[in-house]
């Protein structure tokens, strides 16, 4: 499970295109609840950035 930033790393683009992304429903985060506040957080799977590579 990758944070927003290790994605962007991971396929070479900024964060944003990791949100624009998200918004035309290329990528669907996984969300995670972190911590005992009831705070939850996005999280991306490694095996739908690698669908993303291969596909460009």
């Amino acid at each position: 499970m990758l944070t927003k930033k290790q994605a962007a790393d991971k396929l070479g683009v900024s964060t944003r295109t990791i949100e624009r992304y998200e918004a035309n429903g290329i990528i669907r985060p996984v969300k995670l609840l972190l911590r005992s506040n009831g705070n939850y957080t996005k999280r991306y799977k490694e095996k739908e950035l690698l669908k993303i590579l291969e596909g460009n």
